[in-house]
């Protein structure tokens, strides 16, 4: 896949490949998981409460003239809350409106990269905390996924306002033009795949030990706050088979490919850090349901994480 491959929407089965990621996102976002799991989301309870209160939670007050305040203060994400508040939209539909754009965007990327079945994989734990519990993550997420296949040069116009939602999407920004300029330089696919792994190591180091600076810089209290229970060795072993999978047997070294091993590894090395890294997990999985055509073997891998997502299923419904 070159890029501005995903310029060109309408093709053949492209409006019956959004028509399903919508349905399917329809379903799955209205699903009552909270009232099933009988636990609410984190993120989203939290988030919720922000917007109820966004006076008491957010600055409104941003110093334009002051870098460090106006990416870290989150000013767009901040006046969209009190926007769609004052217009009555309550916070439930907000955030599941979020949720289903968000899903049905990575859900109609792997349709067409790969093949729309695959979606049905997107219901296990990871993603689904990821897209309804964080969507704001989810959304800088997807929004630069979009971006990414547009050749023109205005796109970087918008991306530029992506952490004015985000603080922590300017780093997300680094990665993904890291990866999209590593595929344009014709090199040993080898050296490719080891500059990831380098670019993966550095990025991890600098995120899990420069946890402190960036948590006074961005005043994000999502640093550090969670209790790593998804770090266990006996929960990454089936990740780190999944990444060598995929290093060993894709047939073709495409972005979803570089992409997938980029995000799987940070997420692997900064486990290993103590750091809190599902987002990156998440991030990883639409690359790897993408990929899953280019890979050898890919019956067997399907069933593997398919009994392996049903049995983390089992754990998070707390059934």
């Amino acid at each position: 896949m070159k890029n501005g491959d995903l310029v060109l929407l309408l093709k053949k089965n492209d409006i019956k490949f959004f028509f399903l990621s919508f349905i399917f996102s329809l379903v799955v976002v209205l699903f009552p998981w909270e009232e099933v799991r009988n636990y609410d989301f984190i993120d989203l309870s939290r988030n919720i409460e922000k917007y109820k209160y966004p006076y008491y939670y957010f600055d409104y007050y941003t110093n334009i003239f002051s870098l460090k305040s106006f990416i870290s203060d989150e000013p767009l994400w901040n006046y969209l809350n009190l926007w769609s508040g004052n217009i009555g939209v309550s916070p439930e539909a907000f955030f599941s409106s979020l949720a289903i754009v968000s899903l049905t965007i990575v859900c109609f990327y792997i349709s067409k990269l790969s093949n729309y079945k695959y979606i049905i994989l997107l219901i296990n734990p990871v993603s689904l905390d990821f897209f309804l519990s964080q969507q704001r993550s989810a959304l800088c997420f997807v929004i630069i996924l979009l971006f990414l296949f547009i050749n023109k040069k205005i796109k970087y116009i918008f991306l530029f306002f992506l952490p004015l939602i985000h603080s922590l999407s300017a780093m997300l920004l680094a990665l993904f033009y890291f990866i999209e300029n590593l595929i344009n330089l014709k090199r040993n696919k080898k050296y490719n795949i080891l500059l990831v792994l380098i670019f993966s190591l550095v990025f991890s180091v600098f995120l899990a030990f420069g946890r402190s600076l960036l948590s006074s810089y961005t005043d994000d209290s999502r640093f550090g706050e969670y209790d790593i229970i998804v770090n266990s060795y006996l929960y990454l072993a089936p990740w780190v088979i999944y990444f060598f999978w995929f290093i060993l047997f894709s047939k073709e070294k495409n972005i979803n490919f570089y992409f997938l091993v980029c995000f799987l590894s940070i997420y692997l090395l900064l486990s290993v850090f103590d750091f809190y890294a599902i987002r990156f997990l998440a991030m990883s999985i639409p690359f790897m349901l993408a990929n899953l055509n280019n890979l050898s073997y890919r019956k067997s891998f399907v069933f593997i994480f398919m009994i392996h997502q049903l049995l983390l299923m089992y754990d998070w419904l707390k059934i």
